[in-house]
Parts: C-alpha cells; sequence; structure tokens
C-alpha cells in the first residue's frame, strides 16, 4: 500500500502523562484497510469547550444516527482523570509521613514523661529487656491503631475499580512496620537511667 503524506502533527501522548511521545502515523479511516474501535472524534474548540458538547453530538447523530455516544469529554477532563491515581498516592503517602512523626512525637513524650517510672522500675528488679518490652508494646499498640485505619482506608480510595492486590498491600504494611519496634526500642534506651543495668540483645 502507497502511502502519501498530507500533514504532519506535533507530539501526542496517547498512553499516558508520563509516558514520551512515540512515533505513529494518523490514517483516514476511509481508506485505511485497519480498524481500531471505537472511533474517537477530535474537535479543536476555541474558549469554552464544554458548552460545544451538545452541538458536536448532534453533528455527530445527524450525520450517522447509528453511531453510537459513549462519552463527551473535555481535554482537561482526560488529563484530570489521568492524575487521579498519582494524587491520590501523593495524598496517602503526605497522610502517613505526618502520622508517623505524630505517633514518633507522641511515643517520644511519652517516654520521656515515665522516665522516673521506667528508673523506679529497675531500681525494684524490673529487667532492662522488660522495660523495652513495655515501651515497644505501647508504641506497636498505637501503630497498630493507625494501620489498620489506614489499611481501610486505602482499600475504599481504589478510584480505578481495580481488584487490590493482597501481595502488595501486606508489602506496604510490612514496610510501614519495620521501623516501628527500632524506633521504640530507640527510644527507650535514650530514656533509661545512664546507671541502668544493662542486657545483652
Amino acid at each position: 500500500m502507497t502511502l502519501s503524506v498530507v500533514g504532519v502533527t506535533g507530539d501526542v501522548r496517547h498512553v499516558g502523562l508520563a509516558v514520551p511521545p512515540r512515533a505513529e502515523i494518523f490514517l483516514d479511516s476511509l481508506q485505511s484497510p485497519l480498524t481500531w474501535p471505537p472511533l474517537v472524534l477530535v474537535v479543536r474548540a476555541h474558549g469554552d469547550a464544554a458548552s460545544l458538547a451538545d452541538t458536536v453530538t448532534a453533528a455527530v447523530r445527524d450525520a450517522n444516527p447509528n453511531v453510537p455516544i459513549t462519552r463527551v469529554s473535555t481535554m482537561d477532563e482526560i488529563v484530570a482523570r489521568s492524575i487521579v491515581e498519582p494524587r491520590v498516592y501523593a495524598f496517602l503517602l503526605g497522610l502517613f509521613a505526618t502520622l508517623a512523626a505524630g505517633l514518633y512525637g507522641l511515643v517520644a513524650y511519652t517516654v520521656s514523661q515515665r522516665t522516673h517510672e521506667l528508673g523506679i522500675r529497675l531500681a525494684l528488679g524490673a529487667a532492662r529487656g522488660q522495660i523495652t518490652r513495655l515501651v515497644i508494646g505501647q508504641g506497636l499498640g498505637l501503630a497498630l491503631i493507625g494501620t489498620g485505619i489506614g489499611v481501610a482506608g486505602a482499600g475504599g480510595s481504589d478510584t480505578d475499580a481495580r481488584q487490590p492486590d493482597p501481595l502488595s498491600a501486606a508489602e506496604r504494611s510490612g514496610h510501614l512496620w519495620r521501623g516501628r519496634p527500632r524506633a521504640a526500642h530507640d527510644r527507650a534506651r535514650r530514656h533509661l537511667p545512664a546507671g541502668a543495668p544493662r542486657v545483652a540483645r
């Protein structure tokens, strides 16, 4: 098949904003032996593009009443839909980072307020490991509540109706949990009295 070049267009991102434009050609639908459903009609508008939706729909139906029109969208709406998922992930990341900082500060403040209590426990014979487990247990309790709320919220924010990946969710929860016992342990070590006996870990 011989093709004649009648014009050159600018780059078009068909896959998404994050994917670089790829080389492609546009063929006349009446002359091309290949067809890819569905058919997409692109209209350039000056001014408010949304106001032309009814006009374009009526023109298509006048040309061929048998052509179904499933969706009419402006380019702004298409771009907005394409970045919903990254925006949700960015929001959740910021939310969890804020909650993690708040949890760290809360546990650190609680341990600092209990320094005298921990010293008395050590003086009465409590082992250092028992004190550490006490502080870690308190931090993990708060982390468990926060993780449960976060996982429930993330499950309800699935915007593209895809089945969530249980393995991926478990891995993300595991990443959140790995640092919490260590952080609580470090805070307990910093706030224990300097002369407290140490046990091997």
